[in-house]
């Protein structure tokens, strides 16, 4: 089967997707390790062997039963960055961009060597791109899943970066003792209410590690618990869901935040939150 032949039966194959012909591209490119560039002009040149159709056709079911195409070929793309991702962390999203972008910003005005605590780390695409765009900073980073720190130092390694993960679970180690030797703590946690996971799509309650989904019954567990245990000056800078926005505040104002600032995302959405606690004021 020549490459050309692949794309047009890949496209065909997934007919019901609405990215087909970009995952077969994909997927072929994860096959063959050739450029997108090469494979769609020189896709009537270059034919699969046996071995590679193989893989190509196994990947398509894969595909066809939801699994997401980051999962299949282990790897997704993060402010231009690449990221080994498999079913032990969350596949980073766009959205999630504009945390890194606001923190990026804060921290370019600001010119200061902060030192950043990173809360639910997963894949560890929030912490690393952080570093890779701002080298003076100190970044730790924690998970509770040691399979998802095992990711995520992967992918520190992979970028040429330092960052200390840590493995542990913030419920029983996050407080202020821990927290005041940073000043800037950071975090996108599971936000998703316990009763609406159902509810979602095939491709994430399926494929996606529910313990990085589900925020408790009011879908804020994480938000209240870190908030209310943070009792030094710092800067806080975390993704929200789209409509959490008012909630949020409220819990911000009750544990004494000023500066408040919601965030929207490319589609107009609250995405982003960043406050600052002030013990002096």
């Amino acid at each position: 089967m020549f490459i050309k032949e692949a794309l047009l039966y890949g496209k065909k194959f997934l007919i019901e997707s609405n990215s087909g012909f970009l995952d077969t591209i994909l997927l072929l490119q994860k096959i063959t390790g050739l450029e997108k560039e090469k494979i769609l002009l020189y896709g009537n040149k270059i034919k699969l062997d046996k071995n590679m159709t193989q893989k190509f056709l196994f990947m398509l079911e894969q595909r066809k039963k939801n699994m997401p195409v980051q999962y299949i070929i282990n790897q997704a793309e993060f402010m231009g960055i690449k990221f080994y991702v498999d079913e032990n962390v969350l596949i980073p999203r766009c959205d999630t961009e504009i945390l890194v972008e606001t923190i990026l910003n804060f921290i370019s005005h600001n010119k200061k060597k902060y030192r950043i605590l990173e809360l639910c780390t997963g894949s560890g695409c929030i912490s690393i791109s952080l570093k890779k765009f701002c080298d003076n900073i100190l970044i730790s980073a924690i998970d509770i899943d040691p399979k998802a720190i095992a990711i995520a130092k992967k992918n520190a390694d992979s970028n040429g970066v330092k960052i200390k993960f840590i493995c542990a679970d913030i419920f029983k180690m996050f407080c202020n003792e821990f927290a005041q030797n940073f000043d800037m703590i950071i975090f996108n946690p599971p936000y998703i209410k316990t009763c609406e996971i159902k509810n979602l799509k095939d491709n994430v309650k399926k494929y996606e590690p529910i313990l990085a989904l589900d925020g408790g019954d009011d879908g804020l567990k994480f938000y209240k618990f870190i908030l209310e245990n943070i009792k030094h000056s710092c800067d806080v800078f975390f993704e929200i869901g789209f409509d959490q926005a008012s909630d949020i505040k409220k819990i911000l104002v009750e544990n004494n935040f000023c500066e408040i600032k919601v965030f929207k995302d490319l589609a107009g959405l609250d995405r982003v939150v960043s406050a600052e606690k002030n013990i002096y004021i």
